[in-house]
């Protein structure tokens, strides 16, 4: 059997231009470890600027979604194991990781086509609940867990490593990502060969670097909820620390248990220890709205209450 030393690290990710500027961060925190010996990188932005020599990029003419990026991307990748992410995941707190026995599992276990590298979320956790199934509390006994094939997201784009066959044949179907999260999991249902499963700690940790979700804007000149493109407010705290200049044309999403706000950059970067600002804002725009997001969260936590959790 091939030992997981002799094979090569590999990243597989794909960025669109308009999202390009998270890829510089995202490569240089993975870099930094050490432990890739390569990346592959699929995205239609014509200047590739802030990466390194150690990434093959695939220059698209113009965005062909996830399933198509990818799919060409995929190509061109040599091995039948790797690490792919999402282009805004950037690694956070973190400055050595050894997968190493995390593809030694998957090479032990042929059946395997992705493995999370980190546990489930709570929805999951909800899900063994609300069908009445056994809910396991990882701990050193097992290497990997399997998701039961019903969870409408068993199969999903955090940060795993995948075999190429079964990622190919899981995105065919197109769609922007959490409609292919639904379809990847629907025709993963249908695989016989293939399950997909997770382990019970974070191997990677990670911070999402935007969302998109309708927010209250922090300025006269918006005064109902809009579909928009922001930070999360994680991400930008860590861009400020690491010194990762942040667009000025985007915003930051503020959000605390009984309201939240989307604020200018120049804004959050003078103001962000000032949550008082933020609260006073949210609660006179909208505090019906808001009174009820909090109590509405307060009902949720009574029904499902925590249990064990991480990131979808």
């Amino acid at each position: 059997m091939v030992d997981s030393k002799e094979m090569k690290k590999l990243v597989v990710f794909q960025s669109p231009a308009h999202l390009y500027e998270v890829v510089p961060p995202f490569y240089k925190e993975l870099n930094k470890m050490q432990y890739f010996d390569k990346f592959y990188l699929a995205t239609d932005q014509k200047d590739t600027w802030g990466i390194g020599d150690n990434v093959d990029v695939l220059k698209l003419e113009e965005d062909l979604g996830w399933e198509g990026n990818l799919d060409l991307l995929l190509q061109r990748v040599p091995e039948d194991l790797f690490v792919m992410m999402c282009d805004d995941h950037v690694t956070v707190e973190q400055t050595d990781v050894n997968l190493d026995p995390y593809f030694d599992i998957m090479l032990r276990n042929p059946e395997i086509g992705r493995l999370q590298l980190s546990p489930p979320s709570l929805n999951y956790s909800r899900f063994l609940e609300a069908h009445h199934l056994p809910i396991e509390v990882p701990d050193d006994s097992k290497e990997w867990y399997p998701y039961d094939r019903r969870y409408r997201f068993h199969l999903n784009f955090q940060p795993s490593i995948w075999r190429k066959d079964f990622l190919r044949h899981v995105i065919e179907g197109g769609g922007n990502r959490s409609q292919l999260e639904i379809r990847a999991s629907e025709r993963a249902r249908q695989s016989d060969q293939y399950v997909s499963g997770y382990i019970g700690w974070h191997a990677i940790r990670y911070q999402n670097f935007l969302a998109s979700c309708q927010v209250h804007h922090m300025d006269p000149d918006h005064h109902k909820k809009k579909k928009t493109s922001h930070y999360k407010e994680d991400f930008a705290r860590y861009a400020m620390r690491r010194g990762i200049k942040l667009k000025s044309d985007k915003r930051v999403h503020v959000r605390r248990e009984e309201y939240s706000a989307s604020v200018p950059i120049d804004f959050y970067i003078t103001h962000y220890h000032d949550q008082e600002q933020y609260r006073q804002f949210a609660l006179k725009r909208k505090p019906l709205a808001h009174m009820m997001f909090w109590l509405g969260k307060r009902a949720r936590a009574k029904v499902a209450p925590r249990i064990s959790v991480s990131s979808r």
